[in-house]
């Protein structure tokens, strides 16, 4: 089995607004979901 990721899609990450897009954000306390029980 090859190693993964076979291929590296760095051109897709050239441009300023492409690389905002797949960047990893900030997780804020209102992204969670709170499980609730009745």
């Amino acid at each position: 089995m090859p190693p993964f990721p076979r291929t590296r899609l760095r051109r897709l990450r050239q441009h300023g607004w492409s690389r905002r897009l797949v960047a990893e954000h900030r997780l804020h306390a209102s992204d969670l979901v709170l499980p609730l029980f009745v």
